[in-house]
């Protein structure tokens, strides 16, 4: 039976389900318009008898709500509804031939009960559900002449849910996007009974990327036991107490009681012993949540200093007798299995785990979660809205989450209609007032970096502060940036160009340096001790790089900058003085145009390439030229010559990126950080130049 809307009632449900229960058939006319009805059945379960269907969304309700997979219907007959109706739903969703085909956020739910959504948004509030039902009254649905009827029920009951603003760890799969890679790496590791290690900065989905392991683990046949070691009932616990509560929970776990090691007096023969009485085919995964909690380094528990080692002593040693088992340890701090001893004894971890460091979605992840819950609450973010928001929150699951609820609130506020379009120019507009709300997680997040690395903490306030000539100089030392890179808070994948993978956390880290320092810019500024050292020492190493650099490129054929010679007036050049005054930044500037500028469009003269400057320069220099227009843009700024849109859109760029778009004159220490800018500019720009040809 086809009907006019589109919608088509499969022939297996009419000739099924819907002869035992034709009087349902007005409501499944009304559906029409937005549905295929493609299966249908009584579920009869916890004292209770509900009509469920499978609705396929059209075109339209898929554009407008997101719906990629069919959705669940329950029709009840009961005018007063019980909690055992939601309990029947849920057991459905668990149930083939429901599970992997519908999909798991939403459930509409019809019944005779007149208020029957204001009973489930009570129910919900007192039994919190990650799936989200939508109460319609079925008397009040099928009087009704509005053709919009359940399209707007849904705008008004899904796109009132902020799905975005859900923070705590995911438990259930509804909600959970990405790290398939991670998840499956894992469970392959417990089949073979294989050790690994998930560290990660808080707030990166850690634990619930555990549970989805746990979940998946146990799906596999892999019977799994989860800690949360930050908990005062673990981390109380003393080495013996552990290990005999890992005995119980592995009998419970198995669902077998396994005769001989209670006899055992200690705990580790206990453990030995269990273990080895359990069958061969038997596969058990231990996951230690927060394992801070319960290591060296504890600051709860300062009895786990000493009895971290014989605790993992006792579960290595029972673990290469037996392959029966492995463990899963996840928290912030990874030096527990990268130190090589504790208190001069050998760490039993070392060597032992293989470890995987979290970081950010990558792009498509970010799509993915931005796409499903911002359909379900009426929000449509565009590619170049993802890329913005990927660009600003480096991939970080909640930072990302966060400016997105409070993008949800604003367009709630100000009444726009739903499906709302977000796009990048509304991601940037008021994102200063965002970023204000989430300072708070963004000290969280780092928070343990400072107080567990305090070393590559100062590395990257350096960095936050512009400070990235001595932060390059001191990343050549790989220790000193090991957790920077492994926790993807440093993206170094242009030599000597080091960036903040997460935006906002290197405004938060200015942020507090400038307070702490109590100054009024959050950029480092030379001491003036120290400005003559710094001048002269940038200068001679800048004259020294652009005449290997010069040399390096000739031999590769590519368009020359000055020659074999370098720069011009080059003895000029290194005899620059720190600047103080107006006066003095437009002689350092008329300098470094004549020194690095002047020469450029001279060889373009030579060659006979117009324009060569601002035509062959940048393609063939990327790293190079931003550094060299700098000059020529806050000289001709300086010396009041007219600019062009272009020009005067490049000098903004530059204000706002060594000035925060302030009035140089109105900066302290201004003109001496304008030679400051321009100096680091050639020095990291030639650098950055040079590795690209190592």
């Amino acid at each position: 039976m086809e009907f006019l809307g589109g919608g088509v009632i499969k022939s297996e449900v009419l000739e099924g389900h819907l002869v035992r229960f034709e009087d349902e058939m007005p409501i499944l006319r009304r559906l029409e318009s937005d549905f295929e009805v493609t299966w249908g059945s009584r579920v009869s379960s916890f004292n209770t008898e509900t009509s469920v269907y499978f609705l396929k969304p059209l075109p339209h309700m898929t554009q407008s709500f997101g719906f990629q997979q069919e959705v669940l219907l329950a029709v009840s007959r009961y005018p007063i509804p019980e909690a055992r109706l939601i309990q029947s739903i849920e057991q459905t969703f668990e149930r083939l031939p429901a599970k992997g085909r519908i999909d798991q956020t939403v459930a509409i739910v019809i019944s005779k009960a007149e208020k029957i959504n204001d009973w489930l948004q009570d129910y919900l509030a007192r039994n919190p559900q990650g799936r989200a039902y939508i109460g319609i009254s079925s008397d009040e649905f099928q009087k009704s002449n509005d053709a919009w009827y359940l399209r707007n029920a849904l705008v008004k009951q899904l796109f009132s849910r902020d799905l975005f603003e859900y923070t705590l760890p995911l438990n259930e799969d509804m909600f959970f996007f990405g790290r398939q890679s991670v998840v499956a790496e894992h469970v392959d590791a417990a089949r073979k009974s294989e050790n690994r290690g998930l560290f990660g900065l808080r707030k990166t989905g850690k634990t619930s990327v555990l549970f989805k392991i746990k979940r998946q683990c146990e799906l596999a046949g892999v019977h799994t036991i989860y800690y949360d070691c930050k908990l005062s009932s673990i981390y109380r616990l003393n080495e013996n107490d552990l290990i005999l509560k890992i005995c119980h929970d592995v009998e419970d776990a198995i669902g077998l009681k396994v005769g001989g090691w209670r006899g055992k007096k200690h705990s580790a023969d206990k453990f030995l012993s269990l273990i080895k009485s359990i069958s061969n085919q038997t596969k058990i995964c231990i996951i230690f949540d927060e394992i801070e909690y319960i290591s060296p380094g504890s600051l709860v528990a300062k009895h786990w200093h000493e009895e971290f080692v014989p605790f993992w002593q006792t579960l290595w040693s029972t673990q290469s007798q037996h392959r029966k088992f492995c463990f899963v340890i996840a928290g912030v701090n990874a030096s527990i299995v990268e130190t090589d001893r504790f208190g001069g004894v050998q760490n039993p971890m070392f060597g032992i785990v293989k470890s995987r460091y979290l970081t950010g979605f990558d792009k498509p992840e970010v799509y993915s979660l931005l796409t499903v819950l911002g359909k379900r609450m009426g929000l449509s973010f565009d590619d170049d809205a993802v890329d913005a928001l990927h660009e600003r929150y480096g991939g970080h699951p909640l930072l990302t989450r966060l400016i997105c609820s409070q993008i949800n609130t604003e367009i709630k506020v100000a009444e726009k209609q739903r499906p709302a379009k977000v796009d990048a120019g509304y991601v940037q507009n008021n994102i200063s007032n965002r970023e204000q709300e989430i300072q708070f997680y963004c000290g969280h997040i780092t928070s343990e970096l400072e107080d567990f690395y305090p070393e590559e903490y100062d590395m990257l306030e350096m960095l936050a502060a512009g400070n990235v000539k001595d932060f390059n100089d001191l990343s050549h030392d790989v220790d000193m940036i090991r957790h920077l890179k492994s926790y993807g808070l440093v993206d170094f994948s242009e030599a000597y160009s080091p960036k903040f993978a997460i935006p906002v956390i290197r405004g938060y880290i200015a942020s507090k340096w400038k307070r702490r320092n109590k100054l009024k810019s959050d950029r480092y500024v030379v001491p003036v001790d120290r400005r003559r050292e710094y001048v002269i020492g940038r200068c001679t190493s800048i004259l020294r790089d652009f005449r290997l650099a010069e040399r390096r490129f000739s031999n590769l054929a590519m368009s020359p900058l000055y020659g074999e010679a370098g720069p011009a007036e080059a003895e000029s050049f290194a005899a620059s003085n720190p600047v103080v005054t107006r006066d003095d930044a437009v002689a350092f500037l008329n300098q470094c145009n004549r020194s690095m500028v002047e020469p450029v469009d001279a060889t373009g003269r030579r060659i006979s390439r117009p324009n060569y400057f601002f035509v062959d320069i940048p393609g063939a220099y990327p790293k190079i030229w931003p550094a060299l227009n700098r000059i020529r843009a806050y000289r001709n700024y300086l010396m009041h010559i007219k600019l062009n849109a272009l020009a005067e859109a490049q000098l903004d760029a530059f204000l706002k990126e060594d000035f925060e778009g302030h009035e140089i004159s109105s900066v302290e220490d201004g003109w001496f950080r304008l030679q400051a800018a321009v100096l680091d500019g050639l020095i990291i720009g030639i650098q950055a130049e040079m590795a690209k040809y190592d």
